[in-house]
């Protein structure tokens, strides 16, 4: 069995959700998603960064706030969000969101910009089988870069409890460069904006093979190639999520 792709999953998508309204109208009301088994146990799958404790996430995610983490040293500031420079802004741009990646060294040579991302989520009954993201890298703490996402057009099932099993992130396109293939997981006995992501360097074979195992969860499909990551094969991370 294969992860439907190109037309033939938008053709699944198309039947799916008529489906779902012919159901929803004989009812008298929408059809609701199944919550799944509610977590997945990672105990041994991913590490968090070296010395690292799973600290709580902040309220107020200012420097020096977030955790038990001092104050950002020389040259660590939190930029504030730029313009959307997206041509055609993508919705509810007003839902943002902000990662701090600790530990691991790949993404921190990326530097300030904007990336497009499609989450495509695996299953989102009825919220449609994709969410549109961007994200952007909006300044460092501690030398590690801070995101923020923005324009989700439902983020129900990424944060409100529904989100289970693995996710695979890895990037759009298959050309000689090398790619990362990432696994999302959620952090045992978090809440359910907490998560830890395990990121291996992969070869384009390597990512098709990936491709054809049907994993529930969230699949996130990046545009932009990480062909940065040649120094660093394999590293481990843990990313904190408020909102």
């Amino acid at each position: 069995m294969t992860r439907p792709t190109g037309w033939g999953r938008w053709l699944r998508l198309s039947v799916a959700v008529g489906a779902l309204a012919l159901v929803g109208v004989a009812l008298g009301g929408p059809a609701s998603a199944d919550p799944g088994p509610g977590g997945v146990d990672v105990a041994g799958q991913v590490a968090t960064s070296p010395g690292g404790v799973l600290a709580p996430v902040s309220e107020d995610p200012v420097p020096g706030r977030v955790g038990d983490e001092v104050a950002p040293g020389p040259g660590d500031v939190l930029a504030p969000p730029e313009p959307n420079p997206v041509s055609n802004p993508l919705p509810d741009a007003s839902r943002l969101w902000k990662f701090t990646v600790v530990g691991g060294q790949c993404l921190a040579d990326f530097g300030k910009g904007h990336y497009t991302t499609r989450v495509e989520t695996w299953p989102c009954v009825p919220d449609l089988d994709w969410q549109a993201w961007e994200h952007e890298i909006v300044g460092t703490y501690k030398g590690l870069p801070v995101f923020q996402l923005r324009g989700v057009d439902s983020g129900l099932c990424m944060t409100a409890g529904s989100f289970w099993g693995n996710t695979h992130v890895y990037t759009a396109g298959c050309d000689a460069e090398p790619h990362q293939l990432w696994q999302l997981l959620p952090v045992p006995g978090s809440a359910d904006q907490r998560f830890m992501v395990s990121v291996t360097l992969q070869t384009c074979a390597d990512l098709d093979t990936a491709n054809q195992t049907p994993v529930i969860g969230t699949y996130v499909r990046h545009t932009v190639p990480v062909d940065r990551c040649a120094a660093s094969p394999t590293s481990r991370w843990r990313v904190e999520l408020w909102s």
